[in-house]
This record gives C-alpha cells, sequence and structure tokens, in this order.
C-alpha cells in the first residue's frame, strides 16, 4: 500500500477525516508507515470518523493519527510493530494460506472447485456436498 492508496481511502470512507484543515503528506504518510501498519492506520482513520466533535477538536490528520496512537498505546490497546510482525513472521505459510482463504469463503460459505461443491464447515474442514466426506482446508489449498 502506499500514500495514494491511502488518500483514496480516506476520499471514499472518511468524510469527516477530510474535514480537518491539515491533511496528510507524503512524508507523513512514510513516517507513519515506519511505525504503524498500513492497517493500523485505517483502523485508526475509522477511529476518527466515526468520533463526532472531530473536526471541532483536531486539525491535523497527522497529529490526530499519533496522538491516538500514543493514547492507545498507554491503555495497552496495542503492541509495537515489532511485536506485530514477529507474530506475522512466527506463522507458517500454511497457516497463512488458510487465514487468506478464510476471510475469502467465511465458514457457512459454498465453494465450486472443478464441479464439485464443498461447504466451509469450520475453521479446519471443508464437507463435500457432492460426495461423503470431509477434507481439510491446508489439503484444500493446495489443489487449487
Amino acid at each position: 500500500m502506499n500514500f495514494n492508496d491511502l488518500q483514496l481511502f480516506i476520499n471514499e470512507n472518511c468524510l469527516n477525516v477530510r474535514k480537518l484543515k491539515t491533511q496528510l503528506t507524503d512524508k507523513n504518510f512514510d513516517e507513519l508507515m515506519k511505525k504503524f501498519t498500513y492497517e493500523e492506520v485505517i483502523s485508526q482513520l475509522m477511529s476518527m470518523e466515526n468520533y463526532k466533535p472531530l473536526s471541532s477538536k483536531y486539525t491535523s490528520v497527522y497529529l490526530t493519527l499519533l496522538k491516538w496512537f500514543q493514547l492507545d498505546e498507554k491503555k495497552g490497546f496495542r503492541s509495537s510493530k515489532t511485536e506485530s510482525v514477529e507474530k506475522v513472521k512466527a506463522m507458517d505459510a500454511p497457516e497463512l494460506l488458510k487465514n487468506k482463504f478464510l476471510k475469502e469463503h467465511p465458514v457457512g460459505s459454498r465453494i465450486e472447485h472443478k464441479g464439485k461443491m464443498f461447504l466451509v464447515e469450520d475453521e479446519t474442514f471443508l464437507r463435500s456436498l457432492s460426495e461423503d466426506g470431509v477434507i481439510l482446508i491446508n489439503q484444500f489449498i493446495k489443489v487449487i
């Protein structure tokens, strides 16, 4: 993700954030990405968006983000970016693929693959609707 992607997100989803007098710059974006993940920035922007008195209490998107992240850290709501990156590195590739699969196909959804229908039964198994049996999601991912 880059600065333009973030700007597009703000323009489309954060009307209250757009009202702040001082908007993000490329340099602000680079500084944020050194300290926080893109997902954390998006989440914080959505929190700001939902704060009704935002434009009457704050003027700068960048400074407000920094302040809110600082408050979250003091409250223990956020770990450092380094800890987040280490958690992702600790996950093995099959687990990451499984998480991606489940995000695209949540529990209860149906999938057609090579003429066969499957039901995502839970976070571990797919149930074949064409024939009896179940298959592990990690095994299914390997064949698609």
